[in-house]
């Protein structure tokens, strides 16, 4: 019995929808969908859309069925008519309820709505654990930014900047990656950032005659999130966690009239972030992103960023990110303020599975 029950179940859910007509007036209700041996149609993912598009389709065109199929309650003409693109490999049943709406013989019928019946606790019970699934994403992106670092020292501060159109040109080596999973309300997510960049700077003033600049720098951020409002077209969450930064970083004054010197960096430090992220469904396939996140709480570190993308799906699986993304490191260390931040936009490609 234990290993049949199993397969019982994995059956009937595979093959039974369960839906209820309207006893007056040609009006449809839906709470599942019948079927036998088809996947889910995939126009039609959003449950809203969907009773509405069946919905109107039945009201428009109930008239036109044609005759039922023998020992058959009533053919699913309105999951053909919601979903054009649906082709039905076998017969579907509805579980029709209503005296005006009870069709086939009592056999039929008792057996029909047991069907119904055991649909329904077995669909009750899919939905709960698919509550329970987690979900992931993985994304690859580029961001070519402005980048800005600097330190300050006894003998003087000095501040390095690699402008937005020599980012690729100067950019040695780089890897940037995102990935987030999600269960229920509760989400992952982290971001992973390592640039190897080398670029020379103008010095005002005769005393030096440039500076070069070179920087080694990684980022990793992890944040726990949690939903806290979300409806068709908006989606809220608030996340807390950290970020790690890392930079091994060479600031060398090429001389003028003054000797040159050379200033460096070596270090890297945590510090506590929370975020808040909103996402806004505008149609089918495009969406739009805001995240904003802030960390340090402390007089001597502090950083922060936001992220700003419109987001294409293509299909069901890959779907093309492009924004505007800054973020900023500000880091006291022996004394001496350090400062790296980075402005301008990004482009990535998401994978979802």
């Amino acid at each position: 019995m234990e290993k049949i029950l199993p397969s019982v179940i994995q059956s009937v859910r595979r093959s039974l929808r369960f839906a209820v007509l309207g006893t007056g007036a040609e009006r449809i209700r839906w709470v599942s969908w019948l079927q036998t041996g088809c996947g889910f149609p995939s126009g039609c993912r959003h449950d809203g859309v969907y009773r509405s598009a069946a919905s109107k389709r039945f009201n428009q065109g109930a008239r036109q069925i044609g005759p039922r199929p023998k020992n058959a309650f009533v053919l699913n003409w309105a999951t053909r008519a919601a979903c054009p693109s649906f082709r039905a490999k076998e017969k579907k049943i509805l579980c029709v309820c209503g005296k005006k709406m009870m069709f086939g013989t009592t056999q039929n019928l008792i057996a029909a709505t047991a069907a119904c019946a055991v649909a329904f606790v077995v669909g009750a019970g899919s939905a709960r654990a698919q509550q329970g699934d987690w979900s992931y994403q993985a994304t690859i992106y580029l961001f070519t930014p402005e980048t800005k670092t600097g330190l300050d020292t006894p003998a003087g501060g000095v501040e390095g900047t690699l402008s937005f159109s020599d980012a690729l040109s100067n950019l040695d080596l780089a890897f940037m990656g995102t990935f987030s999973a999600t269960n229920g309300r509760w989400s992952l997510l982290a971001d992973y950032n390592y640039t190897d960049l080398s670029f020379g700077t103008d010095t005002p003033g005769p005393n030096f005659s440039g500076l070069d600049t070179s920087a080694t720098t990684q980022f990793f951020s992890a944040y726990l999130g949690y939903r806290v409002y979300e409806d068709p077209t908006v989606q809220l969450d608030l996340a807390g966690g950290l970020r790690w930064f890392s930079t091994e970083t060479t600031f060398t004054l090429r001389p003028g009239v003054a000797p040159g010197r050379t200033s460096s960096v070596d270090n890297s430090w945590t510090d506590a972030v929370i975020a808040a992220r909103a996402r806004f469904v505008l149609s089918e396939r495009w969406a739009g992103t805001a995240f904003f996140d802030y960390g340090g709480f402390q007089s001597d570190s502090e950083t922060w960023q936001v992220l700003l993308t419109a987001d294409y799906a293509l299909n069901e699986r890959w779907l093309i990110r492009g924004g505007y993304r800054y973020i900023s490191f500000d880091h006291v260390l022996n004394g001496n303020d350090y400062t790296f931040s980075q402005s301008g936009p990004v482009i990535g490609a998401t994978y979802r599975f």
